[in-house]
């Protein structure tokens, strides 16, 4: 019955923009939720459609949130590839690195949150999978710009995991201690001034604290 009725609900609304909705209602929750701590008729209702839709599209939750998961990684990782191709030197790369990162997050403020959750919920050949696809390549990336600031001579021999540690903490803690960051400073999130005043701050931290001493300009932007 419950079949019948998805593909009744389905032929209605289209097989692609029935699955584009609900993923689009699924991301806002899971803005709005700081993870995946909503439940699929809170999904079904947003998006306007028969909670049924979301086993014939997607099989579950979690596969819905694999699949959100999966739809992001072009985004976060063709620029990256961008990024880590460009003849730039490295303090330039580590300024727009970070900038796109704070923008990312912006747009998709439950990545990282959704990120961790799949992992620990997840199988271990799924968590692997996500690791690989989502995880290590950043990690990569970092490790590539640590060693060309130090080729460059203008980085310290840095740790890559105190390195990752640091920068996606504080990116992360910038979206998911929002409402700290409102109640507490009166911030609000969509102000992207605010966004550019954390990114200019942070990479005078990061900058300080990974170059050699005493540290070369922060190159002009």
């Amino acid at each position: 019955m419950k079949a019948a009725t998805a593909t009744r609900t389905r032929s209605r609304s289209g097989s692609g923009e029935g699955r584009a909705a609900l993923l689009t209602a699924a991301r806002e929750l899971l803005s709005e939720h700081g993870g995946s701590r909503f439940s699929l008729a809170s999904v079904a209702k947003r998006a306007g459609m028969n909670i049924a839709l979301i086993s014939y599209y997607f099989g579950g939750k979690e596969q819905m949130l694999l699949e959100i998961l999966n739809e992001d990684e072009e985004v976060v990782f063709r620029p990256l590839a961008q990024l880590s191709a460009a003849d730039l030197p490295a303090f330039k790369k580590l300024e727009r690195y970070l900038s796109g990162v704070v923008e990312l997050y912006a747009r998709r403020p439950y990545l990282n949150i959704l990120t961790h959750d799949l992992l620990r919920r997840s199988d271990d050949d799924t968590a692997r999978r996500i690791a690989a696809r989502v995880v290590t390549p950043v990690i990569d990336f970092h490790r590539a710009l640590l060693a060309q600031g130090k080729a460059e001579g203008v980085f310290r021999d840095v740790d890559p995991f105190a390195f990752y540690l640091n920068v996606m903490g504080g990116v992360d803690m910038l979206f998911a201690a929002r409402a700290t960051i409102e109640h507490g400073f009166g911030y609000r999130m969509n102000d992207a001034d605010l966004r550019k005043r954390f990114v200019r701050e942070t990479l005078a931290i990061v900058t300080h604290g990974v170059a050699t001493s005493p540290p070369p300009k922060t190159p002009e932007s």
